[in-house]
């Protein structure tokens, strides 16, 4: 009995001694795996700071260096901006443009005639080559830059040369001395800008009448009698159909007709306002020799109105037309016109 209670108890004790070493091998197990734990997760805190610190100084490595891109290219922007600015500077000291020649003026001429005209007028164009055929000497066509200046309005069209056409039925013209009117008569003349050199060199703008073409024989005889080159044409057939058109019409020479548009101007357009306040110059017929001569318009508007052309005019073997742009007004005006004089005489005098 007493040796089944004493193995009992050594039982016992080797049951306590097993549970207790089982206990401390999972202890220090437990303890080696928590140690190991913490050095990794240190060891991946550190890693991760690390990585943290690279990623930061990656960041101001970049932002370095688009710093010093951006002031690089602020740099460039900056030279470029002065070298714009010496372009600038370079260009302003490009001389201007080329100035006008024309540097003469007339002074105001006595009346010799006055009359009332009812007009429609067309701005259309003539090739240079065939006009400089026949422009006489003395007389040149302006440059660009005087075109610009005096008909700022009109187009420029290369190797043309813009002209005035008008086509008047005139009344009560009169000289001042005897106010006498002539016959009422359809005029029909043609006036190109030009300029003309006089003796002395200087310059003047004028407006060229190479030829005018009447219905009326007194017209022409008186035109002819001042030297004026004007034709008798009583072939010459017209009409005005209505209160507000009209055509005139010379056989192999010109076709021409206007309607009004109904809208009233409150006055004519540049180019035309231009052409006829110029001096007129035209050359005589032969009588024995062929004269220069001027003479002096002003134009006083009654009434301006748009229309719309159609015009064919054949002269030195060119077909004129009227083109997609033309401008064409009717005009209704009183004129005063000075006596035609030699060139001397006009200027000098």
């Amino acid at each position: 009995m007493l040796v089944e209670v004493i193995l009992c108890k050594i039982i016992f004790l080797i049951a306590v001694l097993f549970v207790v070493t089982v206990s401390c091998s999972e202890k220090r197990a437990f303890e080696q795996s928590d140690k190991e734990l913490n050095d990794q997760t240190q060891d991946d805190l550190t890693a991760l700071t690390d990585s943290l610190d690279d990623c930061v100084a990656d960041e101001e490595n970049v932002a370095v260096e688009e710093d010093v891109a951006f002031e690089e290219d602020v740099a460039v922007d900056e030279d470029l901006d002065v070298d714009d600015d010496i372009a600038v500077d370079e260009d302003e000291d490009v001389p201007d443009e080329e100035e006008s020649t024309v540097d003469g003026e007339v002074p105001d001429k006595s009346v010799f005639l006055e009359g009332n005209n009812d007009c429609y007028m067309i701005q259309a164009y003539f090739p240079k080559e065939s006009l400089l055929e026949f422009l006489p000497d003395d007389l040149t066509l302006p440059q660009d830059v005087d075109m610009k200046k005096y008909y700022p309005d009109t187009p420029l069209k290369e190797g043309e040369h813009p002209f005035l056409a008008s086509f008047c039925h005139g009344s009560e013209i009169h000289d001042i001395l005897t106010d006498k009117s002539v016959p009422e008569q359809e005029e029909l003349m043609f006036l190109f800008p030009v300029i003309y050199t006089h003796s002395d060199g200087i310059k003047y703008l004028c407006s060229y009448s190479p030829v005018l073409y009447l219905d009326s024989r007194l017209g022409v005889t008186g035109g002819l009698y001042y030297g004026l080159r004007k034709e008798y044409h009583p072939e010459m057939e017209y009409d005005e159909p209505t209160d507000s058109s009209k055509w005139w019409r010379i056989e192999d020479i010109l076709d021409a007709s206007f309607e009004q548009t109904g809208v009233d101007l409150k006055e004519a357009p540049l180019f035309f306002k231009q052409i006829l306040s110029a001096p007129f110059v035209t050359m005589s017929y032969p009588q024995p020799f062929v004269t220069m001569v001027f003479y002096q318009s002003k134009v006083y508007e009654e009434k301006v109105r748009n229309s719309k052309a159609s015009l064919w005019w054949n002269y030195n073997d060119s077909d004129i037309y009227d083109w997609e742009d033309t401008v064409s007004i009717y005009s209704k005006y009183f004129f005063t016109m000075s006596k035609p004089m030699n060139r001397n005489k006009f200027y000098d005098e």
